[in-house]
């Protein structure tokens, strides 16, 4: 297998276009005397090496945390960084003018009232209007965000979903998550025709009664089946998402979801994790996973790309782990709800402005510039104690507290592993 990985990678590496990308890369980056090519190659291998790289319209997909290569929203990933040091520097100290993903909340509407909502309890409002997500939308594209992600709610109750898709152009991708309700043959075609790249379909089991139940929604399996056959059809790389549990990975269940998901032909299958925010803010802390149980999962990621049998697996706690690029909140990463208040990540309710009242881009570098470095630890599991004490009324906190909470975090001395290694530093993972 390690023979074949090898192979693939020096595909990707040699492919016609890769080869002008690769060489632009090296070019900018040997403008620093610390730079070295070899390095380089150490912290791609590092970070393909339990990965199955696909192809997908011509395109190869390392990691679905970052845009496929070669396209210009991989581009907008190089280049997204302030240049007043080398690009080296800067790729390797993680300083950026932009996240690379931002997901927006484009609406709170959704008729599914599911066990593990991220997004209850933030109180009712409008959603931000078609005009206000456009501005939104080119702000973050000149910024240099490589990935926008279309979320709620159920974002497929927005009429106007494929207005909101066709305003991002190929500077990003767009994914959609989606429950898969509302999803047609007709509809997908409709998207894909927009410009969507990937859809992110919920799904946490593979028997229907049970998936139903944990929608509270009969219905809800059905509705998903239909739209990996919709969104397959229509050409959309297709990504199923589950969340794991301390259940499902002790009793083995994740595996048979991820041979349900080779059934269903999927491109794709992502495993997050039970976290304490929205309806679970108050989850008890032996429903949180520990450190034996996530890297439990990190190893089922591992084996199951490295089997070669199943989709393409991806659990965040192997990608965000400090041992890849670590918890990305409010740097690599970021997050605006349906009202337009921007986040660290969707589970980190803490707001730093509004994008009604201020630029995305001075808000999000204001917030960049108070956390910093990408952490070696979930940024909610670090202050959800505090997220409570602060709670007035409703989530998310206020910019005041949410400033104060993240003044108060402990600070970040090194770079996660592939900061450290494409630096040179010694691998010690």
């Amino acid at each position: 297998m390690i023979l074949k990985k090898w192979v693939t990678l020096l595909q990707l590496i040699f492919d016609k276009q890769n080869k002008k990308l690769f060489w632009q890369v090296h070019k900018e980056f040997s403008n620093d005397k610390d730079y070295r090519f070899l390095n380089l190659l150490k912290a791609m291998w590092h970070v393909s090496k339990y990965e199955k790289i696909v192809k997908h319209e011509g395109s190869y997909i390392v990691t679905s945390f970052l845009p496929p290569i070669p396209s210009k929203a991989f581009n907008q990933v190089l280049s997204a960084t302030p240049g007043k040091n080398t690009r080296f520097y800067e790729h390797t100290n993680a300083i950026r003018t932009a996240p690379i993903s931002m997901f927006i909340a484009v609406t709170d509407k959704c008729n599914y009232n599911c066990w593990h909502c991220s997004n209850a309890n933030k109180g009712n409002h409008d959603d931000l209007p078609l005009p206000a997500l456009i501005k939104v939308i080119h702000g973050l594209q000149d910024m240099g965000t490589a990935i926008i992600g279309l979320t709620g709610g159920e974002p497929l109750m927005r009429n106007d979903l494929t207005d909101i898709i066709s305003v991002i152009d190929e500077r990003s991708i767009s994914v959609l998550y989606t429950t898969g309700y509302g999803m047609s043959i007709e509809k997908a075609k409709e998207l894909k025709k927009a410009g969507l790249y990937s859809v992110g379909i919920s799904l946490d089991h593979y028997d229907k009664d049970t998936f139903d139940n944990m929608r509270n929604y009969k219905g809800a399996f059905e509705n998903v089946l239909n739209a990996v056959k919709c969104c397959k059809s229509a050409g959309i790389y297709t990504m199923l998402q589950c969340v794991a549990t301390s259940k499902n990975i002790d009793n083995n269940e994740i595996w048979k979801i991820i041979q349900f998901a080779k059934k269903l032909d999927v491109n794709e299958i992502r495993f997050l994790e039970t976290m304490p925010t929205g309806r679970l803010i108050n989850l008890k802390q032996e429903d949180i996973l520990t450190e034996t149980e996530r890297r439990q999962l990190i190893n089922i990621h591992r084996k199951a790309n490295y089997s070669g049998k199943y989709p393409k697996v991806t659990a965040f706690a192997q990608i965000e782990s400090f041992e890849q690029f670590g918890c990305g909140a409010g740097t690599q990463h970021s997050y605006i709800d349906a009202k337009g208040n921007l986040y660290p990540c969707d589970f980190v309710p803490m707001s730093f402005g509004n994008v009604q009242e201020q630029p995305i881009k001075t808000l999000w570098q204001e917030m960049n510039s108070i956390i910093g470095k990408p952490r070696d630890r979930c940024m909610l599991m670090e202050t959800q104690v505090e997220i409570k004490k602060n709670i007035k009324s409703s989530l998310p906190l206020q910019p005041v507290e949410a400033k104060k909470v993240c003044n108060e975090c402990r600070k970040i001395q090194g770079l996660p592993g592939f900061y450290t290694i494409l630096r040179g530093n010694k691998e010690v993972f």
